[in-house]
């Protein structure tokens, strides 16, 4: 669900349910949803919101198995990966909807969507206190064959206590908070983040200085 096509079909949550062949149905128009938590089935075919939690798929037993093992392998990480989230973040755990994005944020089950939140804070009379009370929580779910995924996990094995692994794991949930649809809680601390990567790229330490040299101009007679 989202504002435009374009937008639905390259969104992270579908990847996976296209590549493998799902049939998905986009909607592009704020009612759509409302109507989707009306209409369960059709045929006796249950509908699943793919920007949910718990997205069930048709997986044979050996790839249960597999996704058993992995998240069981990766328990250590994206437990001190939860401990750096925010408090409306419900658990981070690893995805089985993901194939070429290193992570993104899905609702909780009975959380609002990233579609919904904007509905509700866009409308008129909307109290900001009871409007908090039924977004929910989030769930950051997390590729474990992405090579980002694969480098931050090496980072926190080294040293969970790295001050640039939390600052790379804030900056990826934030990203993919963006990316999911959400809004940002506090934009300047992303943007400042953003900014000090640059600056480690760039090989600057990132410090405003007035160097210019400013040439002395003759005073008019």
């Amino acid at each position: 669900i989202g504002s435009s096509l374009e937008e639905v079909k390259s969104s992270p949550f579908v990847e996976k349910l296209v590549s493998e062949g799902y049939e998905v149905i986009y909607f592009t128009e704020p009612l759509d949803e409302y109507l989707m938590q009306h209409l369960v089935e059709y045929n006796d075919i249950k509908f699943q919101n793919a920007a949910k939690e718990d997205l069930t798929l048709e997986d044979s037993q050996d790839a249960k198995k597999k996704q058993k093992q992995l998240r069981a392998h990766f328990k250590p990480f994206t437990k001190w990966w939860k401990g750096l989230m925010p408090a409306d973040i419900d658990t981070v755990k690893i995805s089985n909807r993901l194939t070429t994005s290193p992570c993104v944020v899905v609702s909780s089950k009975y959380g609002y969507t990233a579609n919904m939140e904007r509905i509700v804070k866009a409308q008129t009379m909307a109290d900001p206190n009871q409007v908090r009370m039924y977004l929910g929580k989030k769930v950051l779910e997390v590729n474990p064959f992405h090579p980002s995924i694969k480098k931050l996990k090496e980072m926190f094995e080294n040293d969970a206590e790295s001050e640039t692994a939390k600052d790379m794991a804030a900056l990826m949930y934030a990203t993919s908070l963006l990316e999911s649809g959400f809004e940002l809680a506090d934009p300047r601390a992303y943007a400042k983040r953003v900014y000090d990567v640059l600056n480690e790229k760039f090989g600057i330490d990132g410090d405003v200085v007035d160097d210019f040299e400013y040439k002395e101009e003759e005073e008019e007679e």
